[in-house]
């Protein structure tokens, strides 16, 4: 997902871009109400409709390069957003959305790369949101 600090909403990962064929190459599972995007929806959500969104991690992404992990930081300690299961247990991916986001096969490829990177971790718990 995308956040937008200066208007409160997020704008989740629909399924049309680099991300949405990234996580079927993968073969990961998104919750239901992911899976329920069409490719040509482009909603705004509430912060406070992010539980319905969230799986055991948060991909997360930024832009701008040190402006992006200021956001980053600013998002996750959102009292709405810090109380959610993944970002409360640190199980939140930060994406470098420039390098990520678009449609071209070189930034499935990078998006592919990092969302490997997040989740090559031995502490993760997959089990944190029932399913």
């Amino acid at each position: 997902l995308s956040p937008d600090l200066a208007g409160g909403i997020v704008y989740p990962e629909n399924g049309s871009q680099a991300a949405g064929a990234a996580f079927r190459m993968l073969g990961l599972t998104r919750v239901p109400a992911q899976e329920a995007i069409a490719p040509s929806d482009w909603p705004e959500l509430s912060y406070e409709s992010l539980g319905d969104h969230s799986g055991d991690v948060m991909f997360v992404n930024t832009y701008g390069g040190e402006a992006g992990a200021a956001d980053f930081a600013t998002f996750v300690a959102h009292p709405v957003v810090s109380v959610l299961p993944s970002v409360a247990a640190g199980q939140v991916v930060r994406l470098d959305g420039d390098a990520a986001v678009g449609s071209s096969w070189g930034k499935i490829r990078n998006f592919m790369d990092q969302v490997a990177a997040g989740l090559d971790r031995d502490d993760l718990d997959l089990d944190l949101v029932p399913e």
